[in-house]
């Protein structure tokens, strides 16, 4: 089992994502971010994180892209640094 990174890797590429606060809903009903990037840098698909559970704020960093099994494993083995560019709250407010 592969053990994971703390640090991001030094290929990683950055993935700007939107953060959604979502209440009520999966394994956390008191609230939890999702992160959602709209296209991955490998390819080209949309992807989804779990982004913590602090309502003030959501936690990026780095995360592997799920798409590991689709492409070549050596070109998204790095995975990416999460950067959120836009913050939504579950009733659409933008912050």
């Amino acid at each position: 089992m592969k053990a994971l990174l703390t640090s991001r890797p030094s290929k990683a590429p950055e993935a700007h994502c939107a953060a959604y606060w979502r209440v009520g809903r999966g394994y956390f009903p008191g609230g939890q971010w999702i992160l959602v990037i709209e296209r991955c840098p490998f390819c080209g698909q949309k992807h989804s994180h779990g982004g913590g559970v602090d309502p003030a704020r959501p936690s990026a960093g780095h995360r592997y892209s799920h798409c590991w099994k689709k492409a070549a494993r050596e070109i998204c083995e790095p995975g990416y640094e999460l950067v959120v560019a836009k913050v939504i709250y579950e009733n659409a407010k933008e912050v």
